[in-house]
């Protein structure tokens, strides 16, 4: 069984659902502090002028060592609207925006308590609904899973891995500074890393910008372009 495991990110990039697709089971890594201005509850699509602006889910004020399933939303219905009218813009330039703005409002629907790993939660599944990818997913703070005290911060992904009787690890490339090998090792896990090679798209007459959140993409390409994609990522 493969197993990723990664904090609840806000409409994320691409890559975030390359290393959904290549999984079996995912982890809602939700049991951390919550850290702000971060890919949490803000990502970026093109800004009609120059650049990128972001989309965002307020959240209530927290102190710094608040658990990000302890983190909740604030004006559900208000960041709701203000993401469809920033994505409604482009609606005359961009082919698909309808379904981008679609995902928004059936992500959003589909939450009842507002919090910030539920509104994240709710935006993953409907994309992977959309580009057919199968999400199976647990959210770590309602397991019970038995973790032995951590001594650095890769060992949440063994542990974990072990409890859930994981074969394989697969995690982004870029957190790999964090693991010691070693350790997946002796335990018979096996370690790999998740690098996608970054898309471009045709986003004229706005200039495209690289690794936007998915809702960017899904503006430009039809979700079959995007499933095409993920299949022509370079490991």
């Amino acid at each position: 069984m493969k197993l990723g495991i990664m904090q609840p990110y806000f409409f994320p990039y691409i890559g975030y659902f390359h290393l959904i697709d290549r999984v079996d089971q995912w982890i809602v890594f939700d049991v951390v502090n919550y850290k702000r201005k971060s890919w949490m509850n803000r990502n970026r699509i093109l800004h009609p002028e120059e650049g990128w602006q972001y989309v965002s889910y307020p959240v209530d004020k927290a102190s710094l060592s608040t658990k990000i399933k302890d983190i909740h939303g604030r004006e559900h219905d208000n960041a709701r609207a203000k993401i469809v009218a920033q994505l409604d813009f482009f609606k005359k330039k961009a082919p698909y925006a309808d379904i981008a703005i679609d995902v928004v409002n059936d992500s959003f629907s589909r939450c009842t308590n507002h919090s910030l790993v539920e509104v994240c939660v709710a935006g993953l599944t409907v994309v992977c609904e959309r580009l057919g990818i199968d999400f199976d997913y647990k959210v770590m703070s309602e397991l019970d899973l038995g973790i032995p005290p951590i001594s650095h911060a890769g060992q949440w992904a063994l542990e974990i891995s072990k409890s859930l009787n994981a074969t394989e690890y697969v995690n982004p490339i870029g957190g790999q500074q964090i693991f010691d090998e070693d350790e997946f090792r002796r335990s018979n896990i096996v370690l790999t890393y998740s690098d996608p090679a970054v898309i471009t798209y045709d986003a004229s007459p706005f200039i495209f910008e690289p690794n936007l959140s998915i809702l960017d993409m899904m503006c430009w390409l039809s979700p079959q372009e995007i499933r095409g994609q993920l299949n022509l990522l370079v490991e």
